[in-house]
Parts: structure tokens; C-alpha cells; sequence
């Protein structure tokens, strides 16, 4: 196992690595999240001249070299690599296996290839790919771009506001601190936009897309296609999507401001409100037509609102599910 030190910072590259010159290399584009299906992301240039450590044969070794502004350029070996970055902005693909990818200071592009990769795109505006393969992918600080495309990914955004994206698979999202952008697309997803005004958009497939924060921020949660569970908290805007949704409202939510259903259907969709049991008896549950507009219905526990339905339709009392809080799904994370 190697490390490379110098003014770039520290790379550790595994039994062996190549060293050279290499070729100059155009800067990343991050993408805008208008085709995420195949995404083109710049390889490592292949280093010049004789190799500087004999090994191996080249294709089981990484490749790096340095960008003419100094940053690491580098694409890992079909094994296990473990890939550092330096204080400026780097490139680094992971090729083949489980590596780990660490972008540290710069505005880095990062990509795992395939297998189960680590990546952890450090301080300032990063772009990660996990690709191929169950990932865990880490923003960091910084507004961030997370993709996780193929396998079960778990992307979290942390500090900044970031645009998270799940791809296929079974993947959770979390958005940390900031106003996050977050995305499930395809398959059961699960979202939670953590502090700050988050947009959460499950896609296809029956997702859990839950809105509660420690904040005060008005989150926009969105289920799409699919049968959905979408949980309120104080102030935020729901609206179900296609298919059969659970609306999910408790006394977290009395606390602060009602929840908005925008397209609750009692035909099809599920109320649920949960209660704090340790509060002593059961709390009173009603339901109350908006003063001014015929068209809106209130539900209130013990006389405060926790939602409110902008619905012709609204549910009738006895549908509605009423449910103690410790019942409630855990929050995501």
C-alpha cells in the first residue's frame, strides 16, 4: 500500500501506483439533472513516459496525475481503492470495486464506478456520482449535486443547500441543514429534507417522504406516482400524487402552523393523526369548514388545527385514523 504526498495534498493509491506528466484535462461539467440515465463524466489522463514504481500490469493499477491549477487527477483500479483529494478542485473516479473517494477543500466531481462505494465530497460545491452498485454518498459542506443512479443508495446533502438525486433502487435521501432539492425517481424511495425549506419529490414507486425538521421552514413534499406516505410537519404543503396516499399529522404539527393537503381524496387516500398519549386522555378530534371558503376543511385536535384540506371532499370523521405517537415511522437517517 502506497501514499503519495506533496503539495497537493495526500493520496493513498493502494499496493502500487503510476506516476507521470499526464495530458491536460478539461474541467468537469456537473450535471443539471436533465439526463441522469448516462451520465459522462471525464476519465483520468494516463501519465506520460516510464512508469516511476515498476508492478503490476498498468490496467490493475489507479492512474493519477495533476491538473495544470494543481488539483488530483485520478481513476482507481478494478480493485479497492481508497482515493484522497487536495485543497483544490479534483477529479477522481473510482473504476471498479468498493473504493472510497474523499474530495476535501474545492469544488470536486467525484465518481464511484462500479461496486459499493464511499464518497465524501469534503468543503465547498461538489458534484458526486455513486454509478454502479449500493453507495454511500456524503455532500458535505457546500451546495452540493448527489447522484446516486444504480443500487440502493443512502445520500445525505448535509450543510448547504443541496440537489440530491436517488436513481434506481431502493435509496434514501437525506437533506441536512440548507434548502435541499431532493429526488427519489425510480423504486420505493425514502426522503427526509432535514432543517431548512426543502422540496422533496418521491417519483415512481410507494416512497415515505417526510417533511419533519427541528425548524420552522415550510417544506413542499410531493409523493408522485405510486401508493405514498407523506409526513406533515408545522406549516408544510402536501400534495399526494397519483396513486393511494397516507397523510400523516400529529401534535408536532399542531405546534407551529396546520399542514396544506393539496389533493387529499378521501375515495382513494388515508388520514392519519396521531396523538401524544402521555399528554392524558384522548384528545378530541373535529373537523371544521373554512369561514371563508366552503371549499377548505380544517381537522383540529382539542380545538387547534393540525391540517388543513384543500379539497372539495373532505374525509368523514369516523376514516380518519387515530393513532398514538409512538405508532408514527421513525425519522429517516
Amino acid at each position: 500500500m502506497l501514499w503519495l504526498t506533496g503539495p497537493v495534498g495526500a493520496m493513498l493509491l493502494g499496493s502500487v501506483a503510476v506516476i507521470g506528466t499526464g495530458q491536460p484535462v478539461d474541467d468537469a461539467e456537473a450535471e443539471d439533472g436533465s439526463d441522469l440515465d448516462d451520465p459522462e463524466l471525464p476519465r483520468a489522463a494516463v501519465p506520460d513516459g516510464e512508469p516511476a514504481i515498476e508492478g503490476p500490469p498498468a490496467a490493475d493499477l489507479p492512474d493519477f496525475a495533476v491538473s495544470p491549477e494543481g488539483g488530483i487527477i485520478a481513476t482507481g483500479s478494478s480493485g479497492s481503492d481508497v482515493l484522497s483529494g487536495s485543497p483544490l478542485t479534483d477529479l477522481m473516479d473510482g473504476a471498479g470495486g468498493a473504493d472510497t473517494l474523499a474530495g476535501a477543500d474545492g469544488d470536486d466531481a467525484l465518481a464511484g464506478g462500479d461496486g459499493a462505494d464511499a464518497l465524501d465530497g469534503g468543503r465547498d460545491a461538489d458534484t458526486l456520482h455513486g454509478e454502479g452498485g449500493g453507495d454511500l454518498i456524503r455532500g458535505g459542506a457546500g451546495g452540493d449535486h448527489l447522484f446516486g443512479h444504480d443500487g440502493a443508495d443512502d445520500l445525505h446533502g448535509e450543510a448547504g443547500d443541496d440537489v440530491i438525486w436517488g436513481g434506481l433502487g431502493h435509496d434514501l435521501l437525506r437533506g441536512g441543514e440548507g434548502a435541499d432539492s431532493l429526488h427519489g425517481r425510480e423504486d420505493n424511495d425514502t426522503l427526509a429534507g432535514g432543517d431548512g425549506a426543502d422540496a422533496l419529490f418521491g417519483g415512481n414507486g410507494d416512497d415515505l417522504v417526510d417533511g419533519r425538521e427541528a425548524g420552522e421552514a415550510t417544506d413542499y413534499v410531493n409523493g408522485g406516482g405510486g401508493d405514498d406516505t407523506l409526513v406533515a410537519d408545522a406549516g408544510d404543503v402536501l400534495t399526494g400524487g397519483t396513486g393511494a396516499d397516507a397523510f400523516l399529522v400529529g401534535p408536532w404539527t399542531a405546534a407551529d402552523g396546520a399542514a396544506t393537503l393539496m389533493d387529499f381524496d378521501p375515495a382513494e387516500d388515508q388520514l392519519v393523526v396521531f396523538y401524544d398519549p402521555a399528554a392524558g386522555a384522548l384528545p378530541a378530534l373535529s373537523l371544521a369548514p373554512d369561514a371563508d371558503d366552503p371549499d377548505v376543511t380544517h381537522l383540529l385536535i382539542d380545538g387547534a388545527a393540525v391540517a388543513t384540506m384543500a379539497t372539495a371532499a373532505a374525509p368523514a370523521l369516523d376514516t380518519v385514523a387515530f393513532l398514538p405517537q409512538d405508532l408514527a415511522p421513525a425519522l429517516p437517517g
